[in-house]
């Protein structure tokens, strides 16, 4: 039976309305399986010839339902007749032609009229990975005949397209702005092969139908194909979006024949109707709700460069229609608000095995409300509950608790600050977690399972203090204030006449310095003078009415104030206090962390290739990629001290990516806990004498950068609609107070270099919106440098010179920063100083990213391959020879000893005569622009 497979024709046993029923039922409300095909038409019997019987037949597709789940699925249309409307949607308006003549599909568009469409949508859903087969003719060409082919897409992301472009183009072959570098030939019959895999590549083949010669092909990484559902459809010039042609020309027209699909499954349904075992799970691009319980405390208390943040509730509830955060169910599944404090998570009785609700991402002062509190009840199937520390790249997470499966209710408590204090997390103030409902298919004939479900976050309050606070001596000198808050076990912050004391002890101190309440806020204030150069930790402590005492602790760290800055006298950065000139800081991404068994309770760290090299084959395969938010203070020092020791001397921090992998960004706030975590690894940077390069807002949300991930919800709240809305006048003040609040933490640290403001492609948003972002992070931050950031390599720098981005002020700031992740065809070495010299022309300038990370070679085995670590090497002597600022791979922890080649362990200390001399050998090209009191020489190293 597995031999069926179905493609349009007259067979009357279509007309059979037994037929027609099943034909119905298996395309449109089951994935089809094996070879047969999503809707009627004709069919074909590959074991012998003989004509399939009606019994046979209905028996075939009732097997084809039981066996869905497990057998992929054809798709096969000859076009020899008309196909079933049910299956095809052929449109055409005004004097366009969608028909099906001569054996084919016809497109027609060559009526110089305006109004005119025509194109032909497969109305079956399809499940990647699929492989897609089709012929195609410039069936008649003209001078306005631009693109046609097939698309294949969902609704809301731009759609892959590929096919034959007409004379205005040169009869080449395309792909998603790819071109062919052959011409085809009107009139003749060309055949495309494309497979559409998981992993957002597609690839194309292109031959001549007749004599099978190559014409074309292609790899390509696409976004519309985010997701594993899809459709497609034939287009000429423009696709069903474009709507009708405007203008009155010939458009030509195109043929198509011989369709073939093969993929995972098929179905003539809804697309968020769909579901299997594959895609049963969350849809991880939904919106995320940060917690709405959290309040900011800032300018409007008082607070002098700072701010603190606190939960206003006596109970977090996580459930019911008061939950301060929101539930991700499965597919076809819901989390419905039964009361105040209780969900009903509601299943259907379809599929085997667990269905699952989520928070994905919750974050809370864990002081105040470190105990979770749970009940479950089951009214069909058993559940259990799953609590994760998040981590995107490990799924779920790392597990912390679950209960154990069972169809009884279930009730208890967990001490999550415990738990995390047994991790070394207990640094933080604020944590995060991934919360998990999962229930089993319920038994019998029960359309759904249900099960109740009540959490909720409590605790007794707790006495809190901003994040750890950093001044510069000169600041110090006038005093440093802190700032504390007692939240009481209602959520409620006591004021002065509800306490007995409250105060601080600093080391070596004998009497105790009382805090004072700043206009009856709630917050309470201290200034500490005489603070010497380093950290002091300070003990906090309050005594309540009742007589009870709180304690708590913070740092408070005072530096040099030894900040970078450039100056046109010097190729490289230099200190602003001491004058000293950096040297060209060689670095690296530091945002994924190799580890052993990450989600273990023995997790280690693989910080070099070395350590890689000697596991048992067995465990290389348990090295995983983590993000730094599950990261503890041991942990970030290891692998920062292994950097240092290989001569790295600044890493990249980009926090900000997504929702799902960002710790920096809270809705319009910034984040305790990514704060925390922040200065965790900028505390290592000073300690090491090393530099960070931060990404402050990096990709916008939505945008092709973040993975087409949307923003927080309540950025959506606000009007936050498509990546560039960071630019309206809703956005612009949350954005701006986000980054003032994360700015008073990071103004006085020598460990920042500086900030990079959107990352790359800071030239889409033009100067206006770079210049207004530039002015704003100046002002809450006048000490550090800020970049500008180029995307994409130098065949894209703009107006095809250094001098492109004059108008943007962060070019003479920290710079510009470049891209040579492609070489062009050329050797590494030669289109590596080509870029060097060329940027150089107009300084301060440094190589932002090369040799992009993990992937490209086979996994973590990228790191190690001679391609990639060549381009290590060459980028930094490049860069090095060249004088420039700095120069950063992009994600490599792993080759960090190849930075400047075999036997240069600290390439930061490079022989200065030498560099000397290299740079006075450089020169600008010929013919570059002159410019007033611009300098038109390399300058000499200081």
């Amino acid at each position: 039976m597995t031999g069926w497979e179905m493609v349009p024709c007259c067979c009357s046993a279509w007309k059979h309305p037994a037929w027609a029923y099943w034909a119905r039922r298996s395309s449109r409300d089951v994935a089809l399986s094996g070879r047969r095909v999503a809707g009627p038409g004709a069919c074909r019997y590959h074991h012998g010839k003989q004509e399939p019987t009606l019994h046979n037949t209905v028996l075939t597709l009732t097997l084809i339902a039981l066996c869905c789940a497990t057998w992929a699925a054809e798709y096969a249309c000859d076009f020899d007749t008309p196909p079933d409307t049910e299956v095809w949607d052929l449109h055409a308006a005004g004097d366009g032609i969608a028909k099906v003549s001569d054996g084919s599909l016809l497109l027609d568009m060559t009526a110089p009229t305006v109004g005119k469409h025509a194109w032909a949508d497969l109305k079956t859903l399809i499940k990647l990975p699929a492989d897609v087969e089709w012929d195609q003719q410039i069936a008649q060409d003209s001078d306005h005949y631009y693109l046609s082919g097939l698309w294949i897409g969902t609704a809301g992301l731009e759609p892959t397209v590929a096919g034959l472009t007409g004379k205005p183009l040169g009869n080449i072959v395309h792909m998603s702005g790819a071109r062919g570098d052959k011409a085809v030939e009107p009139g003749r019959w060309y055949h495309f092969r494309m497979h559409a895999g998981t992993d957002y590549y597609v690839a194309l083949s292109v031959s001549d139908r007749e004599t099978g010669e190559t014409i074309s092909e292609f790899k390509r990484r696409v976004g519309g194909l985010r997701g594993r559902l899809c459709f497609i459809g034939f287009y000429h010039n423009q696709g069903r979006r474009l709507g009708p042609d405007e203008y009155t020309q010939n458009r030509g027209a195109s043929r198509f024949d011989n369709l073939k699909v093969s993929a995972a499954a098929l179905a003539q349904k809804d697309i968020d109707k769909y579901r299997d075992n594959d895609l049963r799970g969350y849809d991880t691009r939904q919106p995320m709700t940060y917690n709405r319980a959290t309040v900011w405390l800032g300018e409007a208390e008082d607070l002098e460069d700072a701010v603190l943040a606190y939960d206003r509730a006596a109970q977090l509830p996580l459930t019911g229609s008061r939950q301060v955060a929101s539930w991700q169910p499965n597919r076809l599944c819901e989390m419905r608000d039964k009361d105040a404090a209780t969900s009903t998570f509601i299943r259907p009785n379809d599929l085997d095995g667990y269905d699952c609700a989520a928070v994905r991402s919750f974050q809370w002062n864990v002081r105040q409300h470190p105990v979770l509190e749970y009940e479950i009840a089951p009214h069909s199937g058993q559940c259990y509950l799953a609590v994760t520390m998040v981590c995107p790249y490990l799924g779920a997470g790392i597990q912390l608790f679950r209960t154990d499966p069972s169809d009884q209710p279930t009730h208890g408590t967990q001490d999550l600050a415990e738990l995390f204090r047994q991790r070394g997390l207990d640094y933080h103030q604020f944590a995060e977690i991934g919360v998990f409902v999962y229930q089993d298919r319920p038994k019998g004939d029960a359309e759904t399972g249900t099960a109740d479900v009540a959490l909720k976050l409590t605790g007794p309050g707790a006495l809190l203090t901003t994040p750890d606070v950093l001044r510069t001596q000169k600041r110090a000198r006038e005093g440093v204030a802190i700032h504390a808050a007692l939240a009481g076990a209602d959520g409620e912050l006591r004021h002065q006449s509800q306490l007995r004391s409250i105060e601080a002890a600093l080391p070596g101190n004998t009497a105790p310095i009382p805090l004072s309440e700043v206009d009856e806020s709630g917050v309470f204030k201290a200034t500490l003078q005489g603070l010497p150069q380093g950290t002091t930790p300070v003990r906090i402590s309050a005594v309540d009415a009742d007589g009870k005492t709180w304690q708590t602790d913070l740092r408070v760290t005072v530096t040099d104030g030894d900040f970078a800055r450039w100056e046109p006298d010097q190729p490289t950065y230099q200190l602003s206090q001491s004058g000293r000139v950096l040297p060209c800081l060689l670095g690296d991404l530091y945002a994924w962390v190799p580890m052993l068994d990450p989600a273990g309770p023995d997790r280690k760290l693989v910080p070099t290739a070395a350590d890689w090299s000697a596991l048992p084959e067995k465990d290389k395969s348990k090295v995983r990629l983590i993000k730094l938010r599950t990261l503890n203070l041991s942990e970030i020092r290891e692998q920062l001290q292994v950097h240092h020791d290989n001569g790295m001397r600044v890493i990249r921090l980009t926090p900000n990516v997504t929702p799902h992998e960002s710790y920096l960004d809270a809705g319009g706030h910034v984040s305790m806990h990514g704060l925390e975590v922040l200065q965790a690894v900028l505390d290592e940077c000073r300690r090491l004498d090393m530099k960070a390069l931060i990404n402050l807002f990096h990709y916008p949300y939505g945008s092709s950068g973040t993975g087409r991930f949307p923003a927080w919800q309540q950025y959506i709240d606000a009007g936050y609609a498509t990546p560039t809305s960071f630019q309206s006048a809703e956005m612009r003040p949350m954005l701006k107070q986000y980054l003032r609040e994360l700015l008073l933490f990071l103004r006085d640290d020598p460990a920042v270099l500086g900030y990079s403001l959107t990352g790359e492609n800071d030239q889409i948003y033009g100067p206006a919106f770079i210049n207004d972002l530039f002015d704003h992070v100046m002002a809450c931050d006048p000490n550090h440098m800020v970049t500008q950031e180029q995307g994409g390599g130098i065949e894209r720098v703009a107006g095809g010179s250094p001098w492109g981005y004059d108008a943007y002020k962060p070019t003479k700031s920290a710079g510009l920063g470049y891209r040579t992740y492609y070489t062009g065809g050329l050797k590494s070495d030669c289109y590596f100083m080509v870029c060097a010299r060329a940027y150089g022309c107009n300084r301060p300038v440094f190589c932002a990213e090369f040799a992009s990370g993990p992937g490209w070679y086979g996994g973590l085995k990228n790191w190690v391959h001679p391609d990639f670590l060549s381009k290590v090497r060459d980028n930094c002597w490049t860069s090095l020879i060249g004088q420039q600022t700095m120069c950063m791979s992009w994600s490599a922890p792993w080759t960090a000893h190849h930075h400047c080649g075999q036997g240069h362990p600290r390439p930061a200390r490079r022989d200065r005569v030498t560099a000397r001399q290299a740079g006075s050998r450089l020169r600008p090209p010929l013919g570059g622009p002159e410019r007033s009191g611009r300098a038109r020489r390399v300058p000499p190293a200081g």
